[in-house]
């Protein structure tokens, strides 16, 4: 992740995992939850997947 990134988690995925703080921190990265969005968003989403513009987690 690129300094001052943003990762967002959507969905009821994966619920535990495993966070590199430090590299937060020092990256000054922001963590944001969001439990849905419409179908656009979910068409979009994978658009961006799918030209590697973001990679899921």
């Amino acid at each position: 992740m690129k300094g001052q990134g943003k990762v967002i988690l959507v969905g009821m995925g994966k619920l535990d995992t495993t966070l590199n703080f430090s590299s937060m921190i020092t990256k000054q990265v922001t963590v944001v939850g969001s439990n849905g969005g419409n179908p656009q968003d979910i068409t979009e989403i994978y658009e961006l997947f799918t030209d590697g513009s973001v990679k899921p987690l």
